[in-house]
């Protein structure tokens, strides 16, 4: 098990990351997210991504892919302000490691990929 880093989309910490594998290009993971309880719009909005990714993976971890399907088309670009982005990092022993947008999955765990862009 490596040590742990942090999570964050722009300025906000959103929780510890203990990496506890990889298979390239991806990442996997546990992740422990910080309170932010009360901290305003872009704190929901990146709940409820969070939501909808722990979601999604529940539908493809049941082969539901149709279901799958539906279930994006109907989210629409309600998150392509998170997905097209730089704004997410990874603080690894103080250095900032871009990563693309994580796959938050069920039990806490996360998937994610370096951004080499």
């Amino acid at each position: 098990m490596s040590e742990p880093y942090r999570l964050f989309f722009r300025d906000l910490d959103l929780g510890t990351i203990v990496q506890e594998d990889s298979d390239f290009p991806n990442l996997f993971g546990t992740f422990t997210p910080t309170d932010h309880s009360g901290d305003g719009s872009l704190w929901q909005h990146l709940q409820d991504y969070m939501a909808h990714s722990i979601a999604g993976d529940i539908l493809m971890e049941q082969d539901k892919v149709d279901e799958f399907d539906a279930f994006e088309k109907q989210a629409g670009d309600r998150f392509d302000d998170l997905i097209e982005t730089d704004d997410w990092y990874i603080l690894e022993n103080g250095k900032r490691e871009p990563i693309l947008i994580p796959i938050f999955c069920r039990d806490n765990a996360i998937v994610w990929r370096w951004n080499v862009s």
